[in-house]
C-alpha cells in the first residue's frame, strides 16, 4: 500500500509540474506576439525593424520584437540609438524593405527628374536614414502636381495648338529638359489656356521661332 501511495504521489507531482510547464512555457512567445503587435501600432516601419534586427545580427522579425519590447517598457528613446548605430555599421535597407510601390517610384522619378531605378535607390536611402516622411511628403506633392499636369494636358488637347507648338514652347520655357521638352510644352500651353492667357502662348511661340 505504501508503495502504491508513493507511486501515486510521484505521479501527481509529475502531472502538476507538467501542467505548470504547459501554462508557463508559451509566455515568451505570447510576449513576443504582443510586442510585434505593439510594433505594428507604432510609427516605426519594416526598414526600422530590419535595421534594429541587424544591430543584433538578427532578422527584421527580431527587430520588431525589440522595438515593441522597448515601447512596452517605456524606453522607446533607446530605439533611436539602435537605428543610428546600425546605420553607422553600414547596414542598409533596399527598395524591397520600404512601404513605397513601383508606381510610387515612377511618380517620384518624374518628380525628382531621375530614372525609376534611381528613384528606388533614393527612396531606400531615405528610409535607411529614418526619413520615410520625406518620401511620403514628396509623393503627396508629386501626385498633386501630376493631377494638375493632367488637367493641363487635357486643356492642351482641346486648345488647337499642335505637337510642334508644344515642342517649341517647351524649349523656351524648360530648356535642357531633353526628351520631356514637348511634354513640358503641353503642360505650359495647357496652363496658359486654363488661365485664359492665350496671348502668352503666342508670345512664347514667337520667341521660340526667333531663336
Amino acid at each position: 500500500m505504501k508503495k502504491k501511495s508513493l507511486k501515486m504521489a510521484l505521479a501527481l507531482m509529475f502531472s502538476a509540474s507538467a501542467g505548470a510547464l504547459a501554462v508557463t512555457a508559451p509566455a515568451p512567445a505570447m510576449a513576443q506576439g504582443s510586442d510585434v503587435d505593439r510594433f505594428f501600432n507604432s510609427s516605426y516601419n519594416y526598414c526600422d525593424a530590419k535595421m534594429v534586427g541587424a544591430f543584433y545580427n538578427r532578422d527584421a522579425y527580431y527587430g520588431k520584437t525589440v522595438i515593441g519590447a522597448k515601447l512596452r517598457n517605456g524606453i522607446g528613446q533607446n530605439i533611436g540609438y539602435l537605428l543610428r548605430t546600425s546605420r553607422n555599421r553600414g547596414n542598409r535597407c533596399t527598395f524591397q524593405d520600404v512601404d513605397s510601390s513601383y508606381d510610387d517610384a515612377v511618380v517620384l522619378g518624374r518628380y525628382w527628374n531621375v530614372s525609376t531605378g534611381q528613384a528606388k535607390s533614393k527612396i531606400a536611402n531615405y528610409y535607411t536614414r529614418g526619413q520615410a516622411r520625406t518620401v511620403s511628403g514628396a509623393l503627396n506633392t508629386a501626385k498633386r502636381r501630376q493631377v494638375n499636369e493632367q488637367r493641363a494636358i487635357s486643356s492642351f488637347g482641346r486648345s488647337g495648338f499642335s505637337y510642334c507648338d508644344a515642342k517649341l514652347v517647351g524649349a523656351v520655357m524648360s530648356p535642357g529638359s531633353g526628351g520631356n521638352t514637348a511634354y513640358r510644352g503641353k503642360v505650359a500651353i495647357g496652363n496658359m489656356v486654363l488661365s485664359g492667357n492665350v496671348r502668352s502662348v503666342i508670345g512664347s511661340l514667337d520667341r521660340a521661332r526667333q531663336r
